[in-house]
């Protein structure tokens, strides 16, 4: 989750979220910010590995610009963090990753399976330190169908 850009914006509309992320640096600074803004969420210090993602237990999962190994797509960006997505749920992902990540999920045989979206182009993304640079943009939206 990094610096908690995400996790703060969706907390301060009101959903519940869990975030994780290997830089203990990255944490503080989020759990600093949500304090400033008076929102709260949990914020774990862990990897894609260890995370325990669960049973049907999200309504979104937001994969933005991460970083992760090629064994993570079948170890734990398959099955496993399909399952835990609820019905009806959708998977956001944005970035050099969500390329690979599509393609694996639509190669397996995956229950309510629908790609909303997906887009490939030039545009504005995200770069180190909260800086947005020109390069290429991909996103991708999944819905977990009923």
């Amino acid at each position: 989750m990094g610096s908690g850009r995400n996790a703060l914006y969706l907390a301060s509309l009101g959903w519940q979220v869990t975030g994780y992320d290997i830089s203990p640096v990255a944490l503080n600074i989020a759990r600093q910010r949500a304090r400033e803004l008076g929102i709260s969420f949990e914020a774990l210090h862990c990897g894609h590995r260890e995370f325990e993602f669960g049973k049907h237990a999200w309504d979104l999962i937001v994969l933005s610009y991460i970083v992760a190994d090629d064994g993570d797509l079948e170890a734990v960006f398959g099955e496993r963090i399909w399952d835990s997505l609820r019905p009806g749920g959708r998977i956001l992902c944005e970035g050099n990753f969500c390329e690979g990540w599509a393609r694996h999920l639509k190669s397996l045989p995956l229950a309510g399976f629908d790609l909303e979206l997906y887009f490939e182009g030039d545009g504005l993304r995200d770069g180190w330190g909260g800086r947005r640079l020109p390069g290429r943009v991909i996103q991708a939206v999944v819905l977990k169908r009923e």
